[in-house]
């Protein structure tokens, strides 16, 4: 090899090395950039993720001060139609297939017993709980106070 391809193959070398460098620090700048991306994201998702549960606390208890209007309007009414045996409501939520809340009503009556709206209560109990449920969630919504009852209650 001749000294002057010697000092050409060096300068070639050289020209690879500066470009490489040159590749590492535009690479250092990109990690900098995503790793401060990524923190960011970070933070955006603890925040979207406390934002979540805080909603979810508000929204659980709205919805439980919503379920103890209905009892204590339900009851209340239950009480002064019955007034000479126990009839009293209570809103138990469930899980169906470990995804879909599901709202039941258990109806209490004398010694502690509990039993079916549907089947154990009879059909005008049914539909006088259902109107008053109806009712309390008009009130809870804040609409409009009208209702049409398009059948005659049993």
């Amino acid at each position: 090899m001749t000294a002057s391809e010697y000092i050409e193959k060096v300068e070639q070398l050289e020209a690879l090395n500066k470009a490489n460098e040159r590749n590492r620090e535009q690479l250092k700048k990109s990690i900098v950039r995503y790793n401060e991306l990524r923190d960011k994201a970070a933070t955006d998702l603890d925040i979207t993720i406390n934002a979540i549960n805080i909603l979810t606390v508000l929204s659980n208890n709205a919805v439980n001060q919503s379920y103890k209007f209905i009892e204590e309007s339900v009851n209340s009414a239950l009480a002064k139609i019955f007034e000479n045996s126990e009839r009293k409501i209570i809103l138990k939520e469930s899980v169906f297939r470990g995804q879909y809340k599901q709202l039941e009503i258990e109806l209490h009556v004398e010694g502690g017993k509990v039993r079916s709206l549907k089947a154990d209560s009879g059909h005008g109990l049914m539909q006088i709980v259902s109107l008053l449920c109806v009712l309390s969630l008009i009130v809870i919504t804040g609409s409009r106070r009208l209702l049409v009852l398009d059948e005659v209650l049993s």
